[in-house]
């Protein structure tokens, strides 16, 4: 939709080792042993109320097999921009009242950031102009 133009990436939002599950369109916190922090799990920018994971999940752990074929790990700080676009779409069409497939975002946000990063759409004017799209961080 052509209101996402208008999106800002908040890089006080996301933070790494989020994880995105792609059937439920929850962005969260795991900790080691893949429990999902209770105040870390957010669908959009909202965030999810520890009674509903519970009922989502049947408990706060995910299992190893959920993990493999549903859950995205955001593990870097080049992720951290896909999360962030992740979560403005889920909010965007909540906001709206539309029900939306979580794996189909998924799928559109992966090919759209392959497709800038392979086309060179996105390399060319960072190549061109570091400063203006790169800052050092202490988070490295």
């Amino acid at each position: 939709p052509e209101e996402l133009l208008q999106s800002r990436f908040d890089s006080s939002f996301p933070l790494r080792g989020l994880s995105f599950d792609k059937r439920t369109g929850y962005l969260m916190k795991l900790d080691q042993n893949r429990r999902i922090e209770p105040h870390c799990c957010y669908w959009g920018h909202r965030r999810v109320p520890t009674p509903q994971i519970i009922q989502v999940y049947g408990g706060r752990r995910l299992g190893s097999d959920y993990m493999q074929r549903n859950v995205r790990e955001i593990s870097d700080l080049f992720a951290i921009p896909e999360a962030c676009l992740l979560a403005d779409c889920i909010a965007h069409f909540d906001a709206k009242g539309v029900t939306v497939d979580p794996a189909n975002i998924f799928a559109d946000v992966r090919s759209t950031l392959d497709f800038v990063h392979a086309s060179g759409l996105f390399h060319g004017p960072v190549a061109k102009d570091p400063a203006k799209f790169l800052q050092k961080t202490l988070d490295a």
